[in-house]
């Protein structure tokens, strides 16, 4: 038996696959995120701390090596690479 927060997973997916990409509110992104376990990001649209797997699943763009500092301007970076997806 599925619990609840799996079936709305389930739903909000048919919705995009059937939809053919519905527009998801900020909410909605959100929600995917935290139910694979991730940590959103409302003003980049990112869910970091997610598998690759986890981020098919929630229908988002993997990037494997994104720049660690690609949201913070005019400050010395250290160059590292940080996966998330991008939703």
């Amino acid at each position: 038996m599925q619990s609840s927060s799996g079936l709305g997973l389930a739903f909000l997916l048919f919705l995009i696959i059937i939809g053919g990409g519905v527009w998801l509110t900020r909410k909605d992104r959100e929600q995917l995120c935290i139910q694979v376990g991730g940590v959103y990001n409302t003003k980049h649209r990112e869910c970091s701390d997610i598998s690759e797997p986890d981020c098919d699943e929630i229908v988002g763009k993997w990037v494997e090596c994104g720049s660690s500092c690609r949201h913070i301007k005019g400050e010395l970076c250290n160059e590292k690479c940080e996966s998330y997806c991008q939703l």
